[in-house]
């Protein structure tokens, strides 16, 4: 799995999981429109049993 972000309109390259589980932390450095982003690295399904997203 691939967990990435969009900055106003610029796609960053992601960080990759081969580990069923493990954890994603993200801190921006200055203002703007971040939308996130799940990619799957293989041909299999993709699914998240939980997770959770939270704004400071």
């Amino acid at each position: 799995m691939i967990i990435g972000y969009v900055k106003d309109g610029i796609m960053y390259e992601g960080e990759v999981f081969d580990e069923l589980s493990g954890k994603y932390s993200f801190s921006p450095d200055e203002k703007g429109e971040y939308f996130f982003y799940l990619l799957s690295g293989s041909s299999d399904y993709l699914s998240l049993k939980s997770g959770n997203l939270e704004v400071n």
